[in-house]
């Protein structure tokens, strides 16, 4: 009982540490990481990103990188692009539903654009146009909050507002059923250890008795993210991906500590 309630007592400050000030803590080192690299970026609540080039200001509610290396793709989602006259004053706003940096060049799709003259607005829409910055995507995504950085309040936000306008929430969904059920996952596992630790000697020495519970939970480990991965891939129920393992590792614990404990 002493390690059950030890256990449940660290997993929930865990918790509470992933909720709070774990994420803050992220994003203030990110906005510290960015403000050694560049003054022109700054990351907004719930990982939105806010950057300056010149006399334009551009907000993207969500961002990410695909790929890697030299082919790596920036790509921001809902960007905002207003453009100001040297006094000040908003000459043009752009809607874009996503912008993408491949090949050295920005490329906004699916664009609304508002261009305002003196007490007029003339509005445009365009599937696709070239979007002439200087923003480095280096610097933009170092600005992109992971989502296994942000807690479960600001995933829901994301995933409702992203499934809304119909955009791939896949990312935050997996991120999301895994905070859900990291509790469980983690009681399951540390559960079924226990009587490697603490049961009779009969069956060898401790030594042995830990190596091959130490051995159980790194299979497991493998196991949980194969199986939330196919999941993803296959788009299965990540909520049922999450939970199967440990409903897996608890039936046979339960089986083998039945049959031999």
């Amino acid at each position: 009982m002493s390690v059950i309630i030890s256990l449940t007592v660290l997993t929930i400050g865990v918790m509470l540490i992933g909720e709070t000030i774990g994420p803050r803590g992220e994003q203030k080192a990110e906005a510290l990481a960015l403000t050694a690299k560049s003054k022109d970026v700054a990351i907004g609540k719930g990982g939105s990103v806010w950057a300056r080039d010149g006399n334009t200001v551009v907000n993207a509610k969500h961002g990410r990188t695909r790929g890697g290396g030299s082919g790596a793709t920036v790509e921001l989602q809902d960007v905002r692009v207003f453009e100001f006259e040297p006094n000040g004053q908003l000459a043009a706003l752009s809607l874009a539903k996503t912008a993408t940096h491949t090949a050295g060049e920005w490329t906004l799709f699916d664009v609304r654009r508002t261009d305002f003259k003196g007490t007029e607005a003339d509005t445009s829409t365009e599937a696709k146009t070239q979007w002439k910055s200087n923003l480095d995507p280096n610097i933009l995504s170092v600005s992109m909050i992971h989502p296994e950085y942000l807690s479960a309040l600001d995933l829901t936000r994301n995933i409702d507002y992203m499934t809304r306008n119909r955009q791939d929430a896949s990312s935050y969904q997996r991120a999301y059923w895994a905070r859900i059920f990291y509790p469980l996952n983690v009681l399951v596992l540390a559960f079924c250890a226990v009587p490697f630790a603490f049961g009779t000697l009969r069956t060898g020495g401790l030594g042995k008795r830990l190596f091959i519970g130490i051995a159980l939970a790194i299979m497991y480990y493998f196991f949980q993210s194969a199986v939330v991965s196919m999941g993803s891939v296959y788009n299965f129920n990540l909520a049922l991906a999450n939970v199967l393992p440990s409903v897996v590792l608890a039936g046979a614990a339960l089986f083998y500590f039945r049959r031999y404990g």
